[in-house]
């Protein structure tokens, strides 16, 4: 099981590009079937984009520190300069100019034709809200101006002519930021963040740059019906820019009328939180979408007709999932809270210390080890032991929307991740109702173990200097 990481459709729409831990899949979107997969980063995809005018090309991110140029399904470049784990990129729309943007809040310009670096921005969103300001998204507007988003909620527009100073700065939101974009008249930009928003600004009336890191209230239109706390979820224009759209955490789509505000439609179909949804302005109408349950894309038209065949496998799927969901709901509620509380903490462990993070031989147990008795030994003790609930739940309900038809290139690899059954023999045999117990059951006595340990290390903390080796020693190991 696993999730995709990117979702992306070329400018005409005749091709799909998706990201499923280190690989890349490039698909028709008219027939559903996989045309190649591009296998060259050693590390999570964390970004793509494609080129402009040659529909065929597109560039490609990830946690290796790599940048990767493919044309013709084939890697013609590699740009290895950042040294840092990357998380985002832009090309201008002259197809000149390339920004990438990294977890230590550095910017890099690339020209794409020679390869090399013409400027870097070091600490592009200097932040006193964060201590990782990581460079969360990256948009071009024409062949010069472009904007990033900060993880601290905060968004910069520069030239790439002058990029000492930014042209302007704001803080765009109260929460982490997911995402910007610009429409096409390079005049009206799009923010989206976790703090259940979505704000449209008009660039002119932004004015210069400033330092006020308080929330700027000069957004021209709020879209907040949606749910957004916990996960990166995308948006994007639809409709020729006549609504926004937007994935959510209540496993909806909303689609946002722009001028008022209004939701004028939700579109229900995915058992999970809705994070990818893409579109072209060549098919105005048609929307592709993704969850985090599992690898699965939707395809929404109103154009589209779906026999009485395939509706009932869809509304099967859709209730098999829902199914599974209800069981790990306690899981996922607990994840949310655990990012929410601890993402920051749990991202400069992996991030100090360089860990692998979709490594198949990653040792998490010896990286509870080095971290000893602490609390973030505690927080990713619990995040791995949810982490193996959730496999269990998956094999114990086989996820019935990944049809056998579908080929191995959009999975996430399955078949090679030995079963976790033959050491839990305990629930097998379980019935749903049971399984939903056992699980809650499960989850509520590690957040009480959690919670304790917490207390404990309080009292330790709180207690006089002399009672502390005493105090410390008499604490259970993790």
């Amino acid at each position: 099981m696993g999730c995709l990481f990117c979702l992306k459709l070329n400018q005409d729409g005749s091709l799909l590009a998706t990201a499923t831990a280190e690989s890349v899949q490039i698909w028709n979107p008219h027939s559903g079937k996989v045309i190649n997969s591009l296998r060259a980063h050693q590390e999570i995809v964390t970004s793509l984009a494609w080129f402009n005018s040659d529909h065929s090309s597109l560039i490609t991110s990830s946690l290796d520190k790599s940048i990767i140029h493919w044309r013709d399904y084939q890697p013609v470049a590699i740009y290895p300069e950042h040294q840092d784990w990357l998380r985002c990129l832009a090309i201008s729309q002259d197809d000149s100019h390339l920004v990438s943007g990294c977890v230590s809040s550095i910017i890099y310009c690339w020209d794409i034709g020679t390869g090399k670096v013409i400027f870097k921005i070091s600490d592009a969103h200097q932040s006193q809200l964060a201590d990782i300001n990581m460079i969360n998204s990256l948009q071009f507007s024409d062949n010069n101006i472009f904007a990033s988003g900060a993880r601290d909620g905060s968004v910069r527009v520069w030239d790439i002519r002058t990029p000492k100073l930014p042209i302007t700065r704001i803080q765009a939101h109260n929460g982490k930021l997911n995402s910007v974009l610009f429409g096409h008249d390079s005049n009206r930009l799009v923010s989206s963040g976790r703090d259940n928003s979505i704000r449209l600004w008009d660039v002119r009336r932004l004015g210069p740059s400033c330092n006020n890191n308080s929330l700027n209230k000069n957004w021209i239109m709020e879209y907040n019906q949606h749910m957004c706390t916990g996960y990166n979820i995308s948006c994007s224009f639809f409709n020729d820019e006549r609504q926004i759209v937007t994935g959510s955490e209540d496993n909806l789509i909303y689609i946002y009328d722009v001028t008022t505000g209004v939701v004028e439609k939700t579109l229900r179909g995915h058992p999970s939180v809705v994070h990818l949804v893409d579109n072209c302005s060549s098919h105005p109408l048609k929307l592709f979408s993704s969850s985090i349950e599992n690898t699965s894309i939707m395809v929404w038209s109103p154009e589209t007709q779906i026999s009485p065949e395939t509706e009932k496998k869809n509304r099967e799927s859709i209730r098999s999932s829902e199914l599974r969901e209800s069981v790990l709901n306690p899981h996922r509620k607990a994840l949310v809270e655990l990012t929410q509380k601890y993402g920051d903490q749990i991202l400069k462990i992996f991030y100090k210390n360089d860990y692998k993070l979709w490594s198949p031989n990653f040792d998490w147990q010896g990286l509870l080890t080095d971290l000893g008795n602490s609390q973030s030994a505690d927080i990713l003790q619990m995040v791995n032991e949810m982490s193996i609930d959730i496999t269990l739940v998956s094999e114990l309900l086989p996820n019935q929307m990944t049809s056998s038809s579908n080929s191995d290139e959009n999975s996430m690899g399955d078949d090679s991740t030995p079963s976790l059954l033959s050491d839990n023999p305990e629930l097998q045999g379980l019935s749903v109702e049971q399984l939903q117990t056992t699980m809650f059951e499960r989850q509520t006595a590690r957040e009480r173990q959690f919670e304790a340990r917490e207390l404990l290390r309080q009292r330790v903390v709180n207690s006089p200097v002399e009672d502390r080796s005493d105090s410390s020693s008499s604490s259970p190991s993790p």
